[in-house]
């Protein structure tokens, strides 16, 4: 009998690896290692949870994710077919993504009439923060989710940020709470850690390299100015920018501007999606990261420049700034492309600070996932012993 049934939305059809999807991928992968797992997503027609069919089993499967998504029923339904209704009587819900607002209603409803224990993972209110990053319709959806979060019986936010803002957000709105428990992400990207001594020579160029989805907040139009900018003021340096990521639906001007920096700049180079192999490649030829988000609700990519022994750049705000303090970073302020372009100089142009801000990441402790998950399910076992 499966002790977890695993609730994914985005990450068995999305064909990229960003932000929630990595890590329901990544936390799927350890869960279905660590407790009996069956995997399972709202179907539209039917207006439940099903199991995956073959096809969104082998999305979720890619960059990491669980080896054995498969059910043994494809795509049959969670809480209408008596024989899966009685295997997941008394487990887990795990809902590692946003859903909204209507689904949640039809999920949590049905899994109390099977007695199951919901929990979800929450990691930002960034629609409510910053609201001109997104329209009104996922404002208000954001919120609706928030609010329904509380019906769960715990909630893991991914940093204590997050935190913050949900329990304020829930104080806000009179909205009685529920357990928490904040468990921070990992660092850990795949395969071994890099250390200092892999820090690229100082042969030229020197290339930067910015892991992030194409969206408005994670300032992409500012980065390219400032790229621009230091290009200008430095001719002679030998420099490239990497920039790896997917469109965003919902600014594809964000795509525009980059494919016309791309073709009248030869420096600069898009990947787009990316395997973790290639990834990891691009992390070893890099000599330092730049991620120029203006808001996060932790900032996975910092930590991942991390656990490859690579300094970065990111902004002196926020959980980034708290993420930074901690070494092996270099912030400023990203809301302002001269300042921007002035930090990028001041790491393209000095080796023996890349170097003292590689071995001061290859030296800071990062969990794993496996850690990751092992803490969530300890957070499962002490909630379950406040209940019994």
């Amino acid at each position: 009998r499966p002790a977890m049934l695993y609730a994914v939305r985005n990450a068995a059809i999305d064909p990229a690896n960003s932000g929630c999807v990595r890590v329901t991928r990544r936390l799927a992968h350890e869960l279905e290692k660590a407790v009996p797992t069956r995997f399972t997503t709202w179907d539209i027609e039917s207006g439940e949870l099903s199991l995956l069919k073959p096809d969104q089993a082998e999305v979720l499967s890619r960059f990491n994710g669980p080896v054995d998504a498969q059910a043994v029923a494809w795509g049959g339904k969670v809480h209408s077919a008596p024989l899966i209704r009685h295997e997941i009587e008394g487990s887990w819900l795990a809902l590692p993504e946003i859903i909204p607002a209507e689904q949640f209603d039809v999920i949590l409803s049905e899994a109390r009439k099977q007695r199951q224990q919901t929990f979800a993972i929450f990691y930002d209110s960034i629609a409510l923060l910053e609201p001109d990053f997104c329209n009104e319709e996922i404002r208000r959806n954001h919120a609706a989710y928030m609010e329904r979060l509380a019906q769960c019986d715990l909630v893991i936010p991914i940093s204590h940020f997050s935190e913050k803002c949900l329990t304020e957000f829930w104080a806000k709105q009179n909205i009685k709470p529920t357990a928490v428990a904040t468990v921070p992400l990992p660092g850990e990207f795949s395969g071994d850690r890099l250390t200092a001594d892999s820090l690229p020579s100082d042969t030229k160029p020197v290339r930067l390299l910015c892991v992030s989805t194409l969206e408005p907040r994670k300032n992409h139009a500012r980065l390219l100015e400032a790229y621009a900018g230091l290009r200008q003021r430095c001719p002679d340096l030998a420099v490239e920018l990497h920039l790896v990521g997917n469109s965003y639906a919902g600014a594809l001007e964000i795509t525009d501007a980059v494919e016309k920096a791309v073709n009248q700049d030869p420096s600069i180079h898009w990947w787009r999606i990316v395997d973790d192999a290639t990834l990891t490649r691009l992390y070893t030829e890099c000599h330092f990261t730049v991620y120029p988000s203006m808001i996060e609700g932790y900032g996975l990519p910092i930590v991942e420049s991390i656990w490859h022994a690579r300094p970065c750049l990111c902004a002196n705000e926020g959980v980034m700034s708290e993420l930074a303090e901690l070494g092996g970073c270099v912030t400023a302020n990203v809301r302002d492309s001269t300042a921007l372009s002035e930090a990028l100089q001041t790491l393209a142009c000095d080796a023996q600070l890349r170097l003292k801000l590689s071995r001061e990441a290859a030296q800071r402790p990062l969990s794993t996932w496996q850690d990751y998950t092992a803490l969530i399910l300890q957070k499962l076992e002490e909630y379950d012993a406040t209940q019994s």
